[in-house]
């Protein structure tokens, strides 16, 4: 009895705020998932996860969630693991915001934006996208990032250099070179040979070379950390 509680504890303890919301629009199913609860909400905080973007991780890898309670925010994560922002990922993203807004009656423009590693990408990218289209409704107020990705050209170059690095610590050599390989493969299968056409890289990228992208982020107040 004393190791089912203690199992019971520990799932709990494990699941923490985290609460998945499910709904229907146009015959397709929706998902996010709930990190906080908060009584008449003055903003709606979206987070996104680093590697395979997985929400339901967030709240026991920061404790965002829950300062958002002394700031009267309603904390929300959405599933976003595409290392290029489509019309799908979009879509996807701002269907789960307006349902959000609807469900919490959030005040008009009070949405904030934030994420960590490839999130922190999705989160600097569908706010360019939101500026670039005129997308009122998914403009945030405010985006912050932690160590993401923001120029894909300089990624596929680290990523060769990484794999001709070399490191005396056994086996720390190997699982950075797989990485750098699996990154550089996937960039190459997307975006093609930056050697010989890096235009794509340039367009899928949150910055590069003479800004870019970053153009749409000229006004917005944003808190970015990298490694």
């Amino acid at each position: 009895m004393k190791i089912q509680l203690l199992f019971i504890f520990f799932l709990l303890f494990q699941l923490g705020h985290s609460n998945t919301v499910t709904f229907k629009k146009d015959s397709i199913d929706y998902y996010f998932e709930e990190l906080n609860k908060v009584d008449n909400p003055k903003g709606l905080l979206v987070l996104f996860n680093g590697g395979n973007g997985d929400p339901q991780l967030i709240d026991n890898e920061t404790t965002i969630n829950e300062y958002a309670d002394s700031l009267d925010l309603q904390c929300i994560a959405i599933w976003q693991g595409e290392w290029f922002i489509g019309n799908s990922s979009y879509n996807l993203v701002k269907t789960i915001v307006s349902h959000a807004n609807d469900k919490y009656k959030i005040p008009d423009n009070k949405l904030y934006l934030g994420g960590f590693s490839l999130g922190g990408f999705t989160t600097l990218r569908i706010t360019e996208l939101a500026v670039e289209n005129r997308d009122t409704k998914l403009i945030p107020q405010a985006i912050f990032c932690i160590d993401p990705p923001i120029n894909y050209l300089d990624l596929y170059q680290y990523c060769e250099r990484e794999l001709k690095r070399k490191c005396n610590i056994e086996g720390v050599s190997s699982v950075g070179q797989q990485e750098a390989q699996w990154i550089k493969n996937l960039l190459e299968k997307s975006l093609g040979n930056p050697l010989i056409n890096n235009s794509l890289y340039i367009k899928e990228s949150c910055y590069s070379s003479g800004g870019g992208n970053a153009f749409f982020l000229k006004k917005f107040q944003l808190l970015s950390f990298t490694k």
